[in-house]
């Protein structure tokens, strides 16, 4: 059995949410200033379409709300989480082991969660649930439709701590 935590987007996801923190401080924002623009390649490069990210206005931006602003950092946060949490479980519905886990509680929890991510960052439950979803201490009902999952579900330390719990409980030897 293979770890969920072991693979790249792991790593790209600490490595995002260290840069979405970094850029909040004056230090890092002074370094990055000379740089204007930061393009992406596309592989459309003949028409020109490759995207370019106008670097000044967003560490303007960035440098105007500081290190506690609560918008583009928290708006931040939410969209890297979400991201992840999709990943992620696209990644656990992958493995040979999903199948034989697929109406533990724990997945259920982690399916209710992907599911909000997906649409709207918010629960959309109907009725009861026919199967338990619980995590930790948290448990998902009915009771839940239409509140939103990042942060006021999950905070936003709790994303790579639900995946880590997956992963011990089911793939870690």
């Amino acid at each position: 059995m293979g770890s969920l935590l072991k693979n790249d987007m792991v790593d790209a996801y600490l490595e995002m949410c260290l840069g979405v923190a970094a850029l909040r401080i004056p230090a890092v924002n002074s370094a990055l200033s000379p740089y204007q623009t930061f393009g992406i390649k596309s592989s459309y490069t003949h028409q020109k379409e490759d995207p370019i990210i106008q670097v000044g206005a967003v560490l303007r931006v960035v440098s105007a709300q500081g290190i506690q602003g609560p918008l583009n950092l928290r708006n931040s946060f939410t969209q890297v989480n979400r991201v992840f949490l999709l990943a992620m479980w696209d990644m656990l519905i992958g493995t040979q082991e999903y199948q034989r886990i697929a109406t533990e509680s724990l997945i259920q929890f982690f399916r209710h969660i992907r599911n909000g991510c997906a649409h709207t960052n918010s629960f959309n439950i109907t009725s009861p649930l026919t199967k338990p979803a619980s995590w930790r201490d948290k448990t998902i009902t009915v009771a839940l439709h239409g509140s939103t999952v990042i942060p006021d579900f999950l905070a936003d330390g709790d994303a790579l701590l639900l995946v880590r719990d997956v992963d011990a409980r089911y793939f870690s030897p």
